[in-house]
């Protein structure tokens, strides 16, 4: 099963080993955001020469993890309370539909991965929070894995990619208990095959993560500015019609056809 990039994939080439490490660097903040990238200190850092931190930071740049202007070069991309709120947006759109059509696919091979991954995530200590959050990426990728439409897939893994370093913020943090309870909830659902109620969970773990988000974001400084909670888009009986509405368009019309 493929991974966000960054997460599971064997380096090939020495300049993939470099934008994979620097990647982790900028997701979990030991690059703090608006930090100066300078090439050379990259060189020194993983040992390599100036042609794989080249390329990898022109990679960095294509994720917009990093920002490149003529006159300072390369940066680190800012918090961004307006970015976050937009991507959180967006994720609430795509992933209760993504987790619905996974779910209304489900067969015995499925729901043992799902579960597999489940236990591989409860079975993490708390305070080793990078294994933590690679195997939560893992059970939830493995829940919208079945969903039949790799374009929302690609969507969804490109937006959780961009909300990884805000939600790392949390890490230091004590892990609260409704994290653990919405996963539960959710793993049942699967191995229920709920789709309804797997959309909904999908959903509410989602907005609480924002919420969490957002208020330590408030925190770290006034100059990020205040977000307000992402409105609900879909909430329950729209909730439902919507997922009716997506279940019906899910097989295009042939070419040429009314």
């Amino acid at each position: 099963m493929s991974m966000t990039p960054g997460m599971d994939r064997v380096p090939k080439s020495r300049t993939e080993w470099v934008t994979d490490q620097l990647r982790e660097a900028v997701l979990n903040g030991e690059i703090p955001p608006g930090t100066q990238v300078r090439p050379r200190d990259l060189e020194e850092r993983f040992q390599v020469s100036s042609t794989p931190v080249r390329e990898a930071i022109q990679r960095l740049a294509a994720e917009r993890l990093l920002i490149t202007t003529a006159q300072r070069g390369a940066q680190v991309a800012p918090y961004d309370p307006v970015e976050l709120e937009d991507i959180y947006r967006l994720r609430l759109m795509l992933e209760p539909i993504a987790a619905a059509r996974s779910v209304a696919r489900a067969d015995d091979e499925w729901r043992a991965e799902v579960d597999h991954s489940f236990r591989a995530m409860e079975n993490i200590d708390p305070g080793n929070p990078a294994a933590w959050t690679e195997r939560h990426n893992l059970f939830h990728r493995a829940v919208r894995a079945r969903c039949d439409s790799h374009w929302t897939l690609r969507i969804i893994d490109d937006l959780v990619l961009h909300t990884e370093r805000y939600r790392r913020l949390l890490a230091d943090l004590p892990m609260p208990s409704r994290p653990h309870s919405e996963h539960i909830a959710l793993h049942q659902a699967c191995l229920d095959a709920d789709s309804t109620r797997a959309a909904e969970l999908t959903r509410e773990h989602i907005q609480g993560t924002f919420d969490a988000v957002c208020g330590l974001l408030a925190t770290l400084s006034p100059s990020t500015g205040s977000v307000s909670p992402v409105a609900d888009i879909t909430s329950g009986s729209e909730l439902s019609q919507e997922l009716d509405e997506q279940a019906s368009m899910s097989a295009p019309r042939a070419c040429g056809s009314p």
